[in-house]
Formats: C-alpha cells, structure tokens, sequence
C-alpha cells in the first residue's frame, strides 16, 4: 500500500508540476492582438511596418537564441547527438514555420518590400538553417571554425534586423 501511495504521490507532483510550467510557458508567450495579426500575413503598409519589423527582429532572436542555449547546453555534456536530435525534431520545425510564415508575408508584399527595401529582412530567414547546419557540425567535428562563422552569421543578421527597424523608425519619424 505504502509503495502504490509514494508512486500515486510521485505522479500527482510531476503531473503538477508540467501543469504548472506549461501555464507559465503560455503566459510568457501570449501576444497581443496586433502581434497576432502581423502572423496571419498581413498587407503591409506604412502604418504597420514598424511592428512587423519588430516582431521580425524578435521572432530572428528568439529561434536562435534557441539553438544558442541548446547547443552551449549539449557543448558543455559534450552530447552532440543530443544536439542533433534537439536540432532535428524540434528546433527545424520551428524555424520551417517562421520561414514559412515569412515567405508568406513576401509573397504578398513583394513590391512593398521592394520599395521600402526590406528584403534583407526576408534574406536572414533563409539563412537561418545554414546556421544550425554549421552549429550540428561544429559539434560533431569539434571544428572551432565552423562555430565561428555560425555566430558571425547570428551576429551580422542580428545587425541586419536592428538595421532594418532603425530604418524604418527613423522613415516613421519624418
């Protein structure tokens, strides 16, 4: 009896416990309704571009400040196929969504970004799985170089996206 309580116990405190992270993981994460608008692709405008940006530039942030932790995370236990699987089944699929989304948001504003040349903005999604690329071998291979040119490449396009929404401020401004 004593055994099936502790298991019952175990299992109501680790149930809670999950509960309880994934409430807090989705309020973190909630995002305004202007914020969920700019994910349906929206037709931008000079009204809208200035969120859009922002929210390109965090969304840039985010999916790679994702692989940087998980992979300094599997660096440190020097698990590269823990790496690998993280990179696999969950990091890519989450970068092929946001590449995805803006795609769809290019497709549907070509000349607006044309003319407010935003495309850079559009370029760094692309490469963005060059860069988990780089990081899965740099891990495998213990190849310093290879880990160098990834964070340079997380660093110019970190440039990029600041680039581009101090452009589009400063172009909001006047």
């Amino acid at each position: 009896m004593t055994l099936n309580l502790t298991r019952t116990l175990y299992l109501v405190r680790n149930s809670f416990l999950i509960l309880l992270t994934l409430l807090m993981v989705s309020a973190c994460n909630q995002e305004t309704a202007e914020e969920k608008a700019m994910r349906m692709a929206p037709t931008l405008t000079d009204n809208n571009v200035r969120k859009f940006v922002s929210i390109a530039g965090k969304d840039y942030d985010q999916i790679l400040d994702r692989l940087e932790v998980a992979y300094d995370k599997y660096k440190a236990e020097e698990d590269s196929l823990g790496f690998i699987g993280y990179r696999n089944t969950k990091w890519t699929w989450e970068y092929i969504e946001l590449k995805n989304h803006y795609a769809a948001v290019l497709k549907k504003n070509r000349k607006f970004v044309a003319s407010h040349s935003l495309q850079p903005i559009f370029d760094q999604y692309e490469g963005i799985l060059l860069i988990g690329l780089d990081l899965k071998h740099a891990l495998t291979e213990n190849n310093r170089r290879r880990e160098r040119r990834a964070f340079e490449s997380i660093k110019r396009g970190r440039i990029v996206m600041a680039k581009a929404l101090l452009k589009v401020s400063q172009a909001s401004a006047s």
